[in-house]
């Protein structure tokens, strides 16, 4: 079967002109994005984001942004909060602050986490292949189709991959650990 279109996230709350409210509230949407990406089709990223802004006068603005694929939820936040800082400028501008009722973060252009270690549909082979390929052919047939190469350059390149993840969560356990040892 075919990958949905797109997967998206939105929350409508007391219209609000605090920036600090609105993007805490964005970060807590692309965390919750970045989630539901996860547990889609065993995992999918996608190349295009977009922001929804619903105005406390109603009026919808979206706003979005195609590049590397990206599928964390500091990934999606980056792309989004820079594009709200372009909308927060533009209003301070026009003299009225950003007052939002509604922000939603959508991602589309999605394929699975996976196939960028496995080459994209049709055969196409990634960006993240050929690179290995064309720098560190010992790599380029590691993989087991899941960026295979833990801390290998290919599942650095294909990001998103369990790689940094897996690093950082044994890197918290060592903390917890040296805690515990009442230092």
């Amino acid at each position: 079967g075919g990958l949905q279109k797109g997967i998206g996230v939105e929350r409508t709350f007391q219209p609000t002109s605090s920036q600090a409210e609105q993007l805490a509230m964005l970060q807590a949407l692309c965390a919750q994005l970045a989630d539901e990406m996860a547990q889609t089709s065993g995992g999918v990223r996608g190349r295009t984001v977009t922001l929804k802004l619903k105005s406390s006068e109603f009026d919808v603005s979206t706003r979005d942004k195609t590049g590397a694929p990206v599928c964390s939820g500091a990934e999606l936040f980056g792309a989004t909060r820079a594009l709200y800082a372009r909308e927060a400028e533009r209003a301070a501008e026009a003299g009225k602050p950003l007052r939002l009722r509604l922000i939603g973060v959508r991602v589309s252009k999605l394929t699975r986490a996976d196939e960028d270690a496995v080459g994209m549909a049709g055969g196409q082979a990634s960006i993240a292949q050929f690179v290995t390929r064309a720098t560190q052919p010992h790599l380029a047939d590691c993989g087991d189709g899941r960026g295979g190469c833990a801390g290998g350059y290919a599942a650095e390149a294909a990001g998103c991959t369990g790689a940094r993840e897996v690093a950082e969560f044994e890197l918290d356990e060592g903390d917890s650990g040296s805690d515990g040892e009442g230092a």
